[in-house]
């Protein structure tokens, strides 16, 4: 049986899963996409995790048993702390703070703990200024709290394992590539054992733990990778020519352009994908705007319509 590779990307509306192989080329050849809603509110960890179960059990037996390594792109930024093991934490603290949540409270602490003001964590908007406020929630002080990124905690799902971070991820917690060290004063607080151990996307971090690949039907020899952020997942399926950029429209929007070099500036952010730096920023208006103005029927009616060609 040729060897088969899964991706899943968890967006801003619902859950994808993608199932590739090599074609007779040796291209990579797309087999099967599958698309759900999240099915618990987008905060809930757990909806995220049944979302990846039901999509993966769509696949016929057969295919699952082809599938030799596993990736998972999520939304950056969307951040929870949760338990060593990943157990989540009960009620509302148990909940994410999502990508698009703003903290204007944390602002001056963020800024003063990146250390600069240009980086994606040095604001109201980044990750560091949500991972303080859940720092400030119930539980404080407990060490054996962790914060994780969406994809990161559903790759320690996977790993049965929540040591890991993909560095993509973590930018706008305060990861700096260049250094590939945390940023300012971030990795000398109190809480910093509560930071994932970062590694770069693309990287084999180990097979499926026993539980992961029973709930999935997938061989347990199956490779886990350390994947990316959704915007940047659709950067690799778009394969861009040299000088491309591309423009994301999803329920919001991105824009992203391949750079040789790493550039800072304010509301830019840079991060390492498939050898070469990409440069981008980002926008909460998307189409995610009209649901304002269309019902879903509606909506899937007039996609319907849409004639691909013109």
């Amino acid at each position: 049986m040729s060897p088969l590779a899964l991706g899943l990307d968890l967006g801003s509306s619902g859950l994808r899963l993608a199932l590739a192989g090599a074609g007779v080329d040796g291209a990579v050849q797309l087999l099967i996409e599958h698309s759900a809603p999240y099915p618990r509110p987008f905060e809930d960890p757990q909806g995220w995790l049944e979302g990846l179960i039901t999509l993966v059990a769509r696949l016929d037996p057969q295919l699952r048993q082809q599938v030799c390594a596993i990736a998972i792109a999520g939304t950056s930024g969307t951040l929870l702390r949760c338990h060593r093991d990943g157990g989540l934490l009960q009620g509302e603290a148990g909940l994410a703070l999502p990508y698009q949540l703003s903290c204007p409270e944390q602002t001056d602490a963020a800024r003063h703990l990146a250390g600069d003001p240009s980086s994606p964590a040095a604001s109201a908007s980044g990750s560091l200024a949500r991972a303080l406020r859940l720092l400030a929630g119930p539980g404080a002080g407990n060490g054996d709290l962790i914060l994780r990124h969406q994809a990161d905690w559903l790759m320690g799902w996977l790993l049965g394992d929540w040591r890991w971070g993909e560095e993509g991820n973590n930018l706008r917690l305060g990861w700096d590539l260049e250094a590939n060290a945390w940023m300012g004063a971030i990795a000398t607080q109190p809480w910093s054992a509560a930071l994932p151990l970062i590694c770069s996307s693309g990287t084999v971090l180990g097979s499926l733990a026993a539980r992961a690949a029973a709930a999935l039907g997938l061989p347990s020899g199956c490779q886990v990778v350390a994947g990316s952020t959704d915007a940047s997942a659709a950067v690799l399926a778009a394969d861009p020519g040299r000088g491309d950029g591309l423009t994301v429209l999803g329920t919001t929007l991105a824009l992203k352009q391949p750079s040789p070099r790493p550039i800072r500036a304010p509301g830019v952010s840079c991060q390492r994908l498939a050898g070469q730096w990409l440069v981008g920023g980002a926008s909460n208006a998307g189409a995610g705007v009209l649901r304002q103005f269309f019902s879903d029927e509606q909506l899937a009616e007039l996609s319907r319509q849409i004639d691909p060609r013109r």
